[in-house]
């Protein structure tokens, strides 16, 4: 896992509100911030979004794992 910055997906779900098809809906952007991204996603990004190195946060061997461990 590791921070990343990812300027068109926050184009597209926060800067969005700045002007809705000529309407201005900043008035939107304090639940658009909060909600855009409370969920994790899984996207392909460039080496140069990412912020800093990686860090491990939990390792799981699935050829061993089983469903009572988790």
């Amino acid at each position: 896992m590791a921070p990343v910055t990812h300027p068109d997906r926050y184009g597209e779900s926060i800067d969005f509100w700045q002007n809705v098809y000529g309407i201005n809906m900043s008035a939107m952007l304090p639940l658009a911030t909060q909600c855009a991204f409370e969920e994790p996603s899984v996207e392909s990004i460039s080496g140069e979004n990412v912020l800093t190195w990686p860090h491990v946060v939990s390792l799981l061997t699935f050829l061993t794992v089983q469903f009572t461990s988790l």
